[in-house]
């Protein structure tokens, strides 16, 4: 009698403890922002143009003064910020792209290696030059990303 009790309510579930939102996901994304804010500030102070910190600090407190010839909002805005924006916004467009592809294929574990995304990239462009082709620079993404769907489209498929 036993065994039909157990056969017909089935095995539990295993409890998931996972972070799902709420004051932990709370708690997690404000870390993360954290961070990123305190890996930005250092960013920034660092190059080859011999501004450091305390220079960018005084510009920030409002002095308008240049180091070596080359005043310090220049070197701010012309190459710090847009590296720095552009770091910020390419992870964040990775993230995107890989939380994307595992919500698609429902699966933790897909990444572009597990799903041949790119090693399709590679034999694409590959093929491209075994042929002889000539492909622009500015297509050859195309032909990569073209050879990415298809070698997952086709792991997919099987």
């Amino acid at each position: 009698m036993s065994t039909s009790r157990i056969a017909a309510t089935g095995p539990r579930p295993i409890a998931d403890t996972g972070l799902r939102g709420g004051a932990g996901g709370a708690a997690v994304l404000v870390a993360l922002l954290v961070a990123v804010v305190l890996v930005g500030m250092w960013h920034v102070t660092q190059g080859t143009s011999g501004i450091g910190m305390w220079d960018l600090l005084r510009y920030a407190a409002g002095a308008r003064e240049t180091v070596g010839g080359v005043p310090v909002a220049d070197v701010l805005t012309g190459s710090r910020l847009p590296r720095l924006l552009a770091g910020i916004a390419v992870g964040i467009a990775l993230g995107a792209a890989g939380a994307l592809l595992q919500s698609v294929t429902r699966n933790v574990l897909a990444s572009p290696d597990t799903l041949a995304v790119s090693a399709g990239s590679y034999f694409a462009l590959s093929a491209v030059a075994a042929f002889g082709l000539s492909v622009p620079l500015w297509a050859s993404g195309g032909v990569a990303f073209v050879g990415g769907l298809a070698a997952a489209a086709l792991v997919l498929g099987v």
